[in-house]
């Protein structure tokens, strides 16, 4: 009995391994092609997963700007202009303001002045573009988000306290203003909208220009106010300004009425229906968009997470097959071994241990080599997927701590239902049996 408590269960393993070298290394060998592949596929499978979270963010990012709803009121027509005074335009703020609140969203209104700048060459096609914003608010109005915030800019965008500024696109500094420097003073020759007149605005300081922008090249900013009392939208014994132009933004228009919203915007402003537009239709069209293509995402990533449970299982089912046939061979093989050592006294519990332990040593040697190949793998297809000259035949792979994480939890789990059955095999054998066996 003394023999049988300093009987190490582990070490004997680890000699019977070694003992069986051919066996086990092709045990091993084929084990770790297995847990090698199984990264592989675990790997792609999250690859491929991260990148369809990645787009189903980006159509959750986008679905929540194209939310976003705008109303436009535009009179254009200079011989049947409908203006909204300074009056209308804060009662109209007011309305807005509250009803979007009222509907769980937020709403602002945007007044907006446009006049052609005209090119100093008389030959040139280009059109550019003097806006007169809100110095604090700049404009959110489609696809232009134009403020101190959103633009990239030499200097300092428009100041509140000051009248005669101006913000300038690069395109317009080279083609009109070639060598200005932020804080000289210049001259602009406007065309009002309204009533096609030349305007000429002197003396207007330049504090700040826009770094080269394929949208806003073209643009220019002065102060609302300032422009629309050079252009002549100022009645000074009213102290009114007039606007032809203002967009109405929402932050999700999903949640507001339009027709009720044009028809408050009407009755206090007192303009033509036909010259309030919305987007009511094309939000319409381009959320249905997004949605089907969030599902269309989510579906993909239910198909991807069912492919890797086959993967799975059908990896597994190859590892309990190998390991319990080898196992079953190593109990055959040793049952005389395996007699002698409960003939000398060694309880049933130990008998499991050596042949559990033998099965997760060989899986433990299989997954430090499979998990070193299946690392390389993984890698050589991300590679080939980046530098995309793999065509098909790679994917995307994200070799995260979660995914070794599971692969090992696997295999190890694996190996020890596969060696329960030799397990309990070697365990029953009755010692004088096992000894009369040849």
């Amino acid at each position: 009995m003394s023999k049988a408590r300093k009987f190490g269960a582990l070490s004997y393993v680890g000699r019977n391994i070694r003992r069986r070298n051919l066996r086990s290394a092709i045990t091993i060998v084929g084990i770790s092609v297995v847990i090698a592949f199984f990264i592989l596929f675990a790997s792609i499978s999250q690859g491929l997963k991260d990148d369809i979270m990645a787009e189903i963010a980006r159509q959750e990012e986008a679905l929540a700007e194209q939310r976003a709803g705008f109303f436009t009121l535009m009179t254009m027509d200079p011989f049947a202009m409908d203006y909204f005074n300074s009056s209308e335009l804060e009662e109209m703020g007011d309305y807005v303001t509250d009803y979007c609140a009222d509907q769980g969203t937020v709403g602002e209104v945007y007044p907006l002045a446009i006049n052609f700048l005209a090119p100093t060459d008389p030959d040139s096609d280009d059109m550019f573009i003097l806006f007169g914003v809100d110095p604090e608010k700049g404009i959110k109005y489609d696809f232009i988000t134009f403020n101190a915030d959103t633009i990239d800019i030499q200097g300092e965008f428009l100041n509140s306290d000051e009248e005669g500024q101006i913000v300038l696109g690069n395109g317009i500094l080279e083609a009109n203003f070639p060598g200005t420097q932020l804080g000289d003073e210049i001259d602009l020759e406007t065309m009002s909208f309204m009533s096609g007149d030349n305007v000429t605005i002197e003396d207007v300081t330049v504090t700040g220009i826009m770094e080269p922008n394929i949208i806003y090249d073209n643009f220019a900013a002065v102060p609302i106010e300032f422009l629309l009392e050079e252009t002549g939208m100022y009645d000074a014994a009213s102290d009114e300004y007039f606007y032809f132009f203002i967009s109405i933004w929402v932050e999700d228009a999903s949640m507001i009425d339009f027709s009720e919203m044009r028809a408050e915007i009407r009755d206090i402003t007192s303009i033509s229906d036909n010259d309030i537009s919305d987007n009511e239709n094309y939000i319409k069209r381009t959320i249905i968009a997004h949605e089907t293509e969030i599902e269309s995402q989510g579906e993909m990533r239910r198909t991807i997470d069912g492919w890797l449970m086959a993967v799975i299982l059908l990896l597994s089912i190859i590892t309990i097959v190998g390991i319990s046939n080898t196992m079953l061979m190593s109990v055959t093989e040793r049952r005389r071994e395996i007699g002698t050592l409960k003939a000398v006294g060694i309880p049933r519990g130990r008998i499991y241990q050596i042949v559990l332990g033998e099965a997760l040593l060989l899986v433990i040697i299989s997954l430090a080599l499979g998990g070193t190949v299946g690392a390389m793998l993984a890698e050589i297809f991300d590679y080939q997927y980046q530098a995309e000259v793999g065509g098909i035949f790679f994917a995307p792979t994200s070799l995260t701590p979660f995914v070794m994480g599971y692969v090992v939890g696997i295999s190890i789990g694996v190996a020890f239902l596969a060696s329960l059955y030799p397990a309990w095999q070697a365990a029953r054998l009755e010692p004088t049996e096992a000894l009369r066996y040849e």
